[in-house]
């Protein structure tokens, strides 16, 4: 893997994680709920958007789901 890759993916996260505190902290602050579930919250959405994440990535990297791509119409 590049280093540019890496990095982009480094940045990429970040970023996503930066945005997903900042409307967590919005979201908290404007029902007035416990900063603690807030971040309960932050972290449940974070780990569906990685297996989300995950499942997409490997649905489209898997050659052998690409069996459809192969037969003649």
């Amino acid at each position: 893997m590049s280093l540019d890759r890496l990095m982009l993916i480094v940045v990429a996260v970040l970023g996503s994680l930066m945005a997903l505190g900042w409307v967590t902290g919005i979201v908290t602050a404007a029902v007035q709920v416990s900063p603690l579930l807030g971040l309960f919250g932050l972290c449940v959405v974070g780990f569906a958007g990685y297996i989300i994440y995950r499942v997409i990535a490997e649905r489209l990297g898997n050659p052998d789901d690409d069996k459809y791509d192969r037969v003649e119409k």
